[in-house]
C-alpha cells in the first residue's frame, strides 16, 4: 500500500508543477489606430508541452479594454484555448529609478497644491470678515448721531450686514 500512496504523491506534485503560471514575453506586431481606440497585435512563440499550460503575458497596458481581449494559437499539434482572463497586478515599490523620481515630485506638488488650497481658504475667509468690517463703518457712519449704543444694537447691525 506504501508504493502506491508514494506514487500518488509524486503525480500529484508533478501535476502541480506544470500548472505554475508561464510567463510569455510577447512583442507588438502590429497597430492600428482609430479615432477612439487602437487595436495592437501582440505576437509570442513558445513550445508547449501536453497538458493545461497557464500563459501570462506581463506588462501589458492599464487601460486594457477586458471586453476587446482576443487570443489565438496556431501551431503543428491539436491545441484548445480554454479561457482568457485578465488581473491587475500592483507592486508596492515602482521598478524604474526615473518614474519613481517623477513620482516623488509629483507626491510633492500635489502636497504644495493642498497647502495652497488650504491657504487660499483661509485668505478668503479673511476677505469675508475685512469686507463684513467695512460694511459696519459704513453702516455706523450712516447712523450718524444716532450711532448704535450697546452691544445687542451692534451685534443687530453685524448680523443684519450681507457677508458676501
Amino acid at each position: 500500500m506504501k508504493p502506491l500512496l508514494v506514487s500518488l504523491g509524486f503525480l500529484a506534485t508533478a501535476a502541480l508543477a506544470a500548472a505554475a503560471p508561464m510567463p510569455v514575453d510577447s512583442s507588438i506586431s502590429a497597430v492600428t489606430v482609430y479615432t477612439d481606440r487602437a487595436v495592437v497585435t501582440r505576437t509570442a512563440s513558445l513550445e508547449l508541452r501536453g497538458g493545461i499550460t497557464e500563459l501570462v503575458f506581463p506588462n501589458l497596458p492599464e487601460a486594457l479594454n477586458e471586453r476587446s481581449l482576443q487570443v489565438s494559437g496556431k501551431g503543428t499539434a491539436q491545441a484548445l484555448i480554454l479561457d482568457v482572463s485578465t488581473r491587475q497586478t500592483y507592486v508596492d515599490f515602482t521598478p524604474n529609478a526615473r518614474v519613481k523620481e517623477l513620482e516623488d515630485a509629483l507626491r510633492g506638488l500635489q502636497r504644495q497644491v493642498r497647502a495652497l488650497d488650504d491657504r487660499t481658504g483661509v485668505l478668503q475667509a479673511q476677505a469675508k470678515l475685512l469686507h463684513r468690517y467695512s460694511n459696519l463703518v459704513w453702516y455706523m457712519e450712516r447712523l450718524g448721531p444716532a450711532r448704535a449704543q450697546t452691544l445687542e444694537d451692534l451685534e443687530k447691525a453685524w448680523f443684519s450686514i450681507d457677508p458676501a
